[in-house]
């Protein structure tokens, strides 16, 4: 059997290799973030769509269009809870300035 080459670092070395690996893994999700996090949301809807789909290839719905209708009807709620939120906020705001323009003049 031949002989291994073993080699001990010292401990002082060991943890700067550590510092500068943590400091350039940071660096790079920190400049990478601006294409990071667009790709990090799209595994995250891809996730929570994916049993809709299965659901409907189940049902024979062609995969295609399985997958068209589950992303129409994702960004219509979306959109739906949207609009509904800023309709809401529209009418607290205006109540709200009501409110405080009535609270200023005494």
């Amino acid at each position: 059997m031949p002989p291994t080459a073993t080699r001990d670092w010292p401990i002082s070395l060991l943890t700067a290799a550590k510092l500068v690996s943590f400091a350039v893994v940071c660096g790079v999700l920190y400049f990478g973030q601006v294409i990071l996090i667009p790709i990090a949301l799209a595994a995250l809807i891809t996730f929570l769509l994916a049993p809709l789909v299965s659901f409907l290839d189940v049902r024979r719905v062609p995969r295609t269009l399985g997958v068209l209708v589950v992303v129409i009807l994702a960004t219509s709620a979306l959109g739906g809870m949207g609009y509904v939120v800023f309709s809401e906020l529209t009418t607290f705001m205006a109540s709200f300035l009501q409110a405080w323009r009535q609270t200023r003049r005494g």
